[in-house]
């Protein structure tokens, strides 16, 4: 049986479900959407999600147990709201919907248990698989070093990337690609401050 439900996510705008599964704990804020979904175990379970552009504005990904599945835009979205469509085995999974910039901070907190992840990207993409990194701030510097990569040499003073980061900061600010999110901008500034910059770009002191 297909269920519908409608959440505040917040005093304007509302995220509204038709799954056939069962739909609890959901939880926005200004970076995330998530909620977990129950059905039962060896079926094949859909989920409609439909989402405010105003809330959250991009294309989308998806992830069930951190493994990429296909999302569909449904032909019925409009400027106004993006209505995505995937399907999945059931059991019980939490599913987290994150702006691509936003889960280069915040994606490595879900990873723990069983997740769907649903990914918009913006401006700009990924040009490639990150590769494997380490550390609290591996996927943004993965990000950063296949978006700018060129403009980091071998063995350069900690000061030099410091220099470009603020650089690179500057110009996504400037972009507006953090106006919706900007605890994002501040995670990129805790990565500059903290000057660990090992999984970037190979430092000299």
């Amino acid at each position: 049986m297909n269920m519908f439900s409608d959440f505040n996510a917040t005093l304007e705008h509302s995220v509204q479900t038709i799954c056939d599964s069962s739909i609890s704990g959901f939880k926005s804020n200004d970076t995330s959407i998530s909620f977990s979904v129950t059905g039962e175990d060896g079926t094949e379970g859909f989920c409609r999600v439909c989402i405010p552009t105003a809330l959250m504005n991009a294309t989308y990904r998806v992830f069930v147990n951190g493994t990429e599945v296909q999302c569909n835009l449904l032909p019925c979205s409009n400027s106004s709201y993006s209505d995505l469509y995937f399907t999945d085995s059931h059991s019980t999974k939490e599913i987290v919907i994150i702006p691509e910039l936003a889960s280069l901070i915040i994606l490595p907190l879900f990873m723990v248990g069983t997740l769907i992840i649903v990914k918009p990207p913006t401006q700009p993409e990924y040009k490639s698989t990150p590769p494997e990194t380490h550390g609290r701030y591996g996927r943004l510097a993965a990000w950063i070093k296949t978006n700018y990569g060129s403009r980091f040499r071998e063995d350069v003073t900690s000061v030099e990337v410091e220099t470009q980061l603020t650089n690179i900061l500057g110009e996504l600010e400037a972009k507006g690609a953090f106006k919706k999110h900007p605890k994002i901008a501040n995670g990129f500034r805790a990565y500059i401050s903290e000057r660990k910059y090992g999984d970037l770009v190979k430092v000299s002191e």
